[in-house]
């Protein structure tokens, strides 16, 4: 009897070709699906962060019957420099630390305590690349005089914990000698034009005093601002249409140790005088939502989510709003009253 073989065919060169095509099909579909999915997680839990600030506004707000202070300067005092966003702590979480704080000393002083910089997600969006703190910060240390502050000429390292979330502040006004309303601005601009646009953080006058601050309500027209004092109802546009908070991508870091215009830190704004420190908790909207055209340094407003950034708006809702919004609609939505006058200077 002729013994029987048995005989195993192995995949030709074609079948294994046709799998691995399969295969790559498979990975082209599933991958962006699978990062697609992923993001929409992160942009929900942005949105889901920025709400509970919003209810942590509102709970301050309940409490002092106005929202807090973008920042704070005395006239003639220590630099203070705490920002809305370390005001409104207590109401997001029971942080023993906090009551520890020598609001006093002010953020000159105080900054310099580790247990000030934790890495807090409240603070942050999933979405961001940013480092967990900010590289570079030019500090106050000098004291106010009449309502005057000596540009900061400390440079703190490595310390700031990192937000990217920021107060409205508006856009500096024609009648201040900012820009104007109708104008539309630049599309695309250099770094370096993100300290020089006329309607940005950083480019109010010269000339300072009780009444002619370097960010407020007068000038720039948001809700937060230099010793800010907003009601709801000083939004003579209703909380519906007048937008409180939103987020600001971590710009890409300098070549220089100088510090970034756009990176932000819930602490505090640590040296008032210029775009860079001003933006550490405030932005403006005198540039289009989302310009982040390779991460440019910028005062304004914007995300790494597609198609647009999470705006918290008065009314506590959030929303993503989309990054084509027109800029007179999109200015508007980030002041207490669309009419300012110009007859209102100082």
């Amino acid at each position: 009897m002729v013994g029987q073989h048995s005989h195993h065919r192995g995949f030709t060169i074609i079948e294994a070709l046709v799998v691995a095509a399969v295969v790559a099909l498979i990975c082209a579909v599933a991958v962006p699906l699978i990062q697609s999915h992923r993001e929409s997680a992160r942009r929900n839990q942005c949105l889901d962060r920025l709400k509970q600030l919003g209810l942590a506004l509102h709970n301050y707000q309940d409490t002092h019957m106005v929202f807090p202070p973008g920042f704070v300067v005395g006239a003639n005092d220590v630099y203070h420099g705490w920002s809305w966003s370390v005001f409104i702590v207590p109401y997001l979480d029971d942080n023993p630390w906090y009551s520890g704080i020598q609001f006093e000393s002010g953020l000159q002083t105080e900054y310099l305590k580790p247990e000030l910089h934790p890495h807090w997600s409240s603070f942050r969006c999933p979405t961001d690349s940013g480092a967990d703190v900010v590289s570079s910060v030019s500090m106050v240390t000098t004291k106010v005089v009449d309502w005057t502050v000596t540009p900061g000429s400390t440079q703190v390292k490595n310390t700031f914990a990192r937000s990217n979330y920021f107060g409205s502040a508006g856009f500096l006004h024609e009648y201040a000698g900012g820009l104007k309303t109708e104008e539309m601005w630049k599309t695309f601009y250099t770094d370096a034009d993100a300290n020089l646009n006329p309607g940005s953080l950083g480019t109010a006058a010269t000339k300072y005093s009780r009444y002619h601050r370097y960010v407020d309500q007068m000038n720039f027209g948001g809700v937060f601002g230099q010793n800010s004092k907003v009601r709801v109802q000083d939004m003579a546009d209703g909380t519906s249409n007048t937008f409180m908070v939103g987020e600001r991508y971590t710009p890409r870091a300098s070549l220089s140790e100088a510090p970034v215009i756009g990176d932000g830190g819930w602490l505090g704004v640590p040296d008032p005088t210029t775009a860079a420190g001003l933006a550490m908790s405030l932005g403006d909207t005198s540039v289009g939502l989302n310009h982040n055209v390779k991460r440019r340094q910028t005062t304004g407003f914007g995300s790494n989510h597609v198609g647009g950034a999470n705006l918290l708006f008065a009314d506590g809702r959030v929303r993503l709003v989309n990054e084509k919004i027109g800029l007179v609609t999109y200015r508007g939505l980030s002041g207490i009253n669309d009419f300012i006058p110009k007859s209102c200077g100082y």
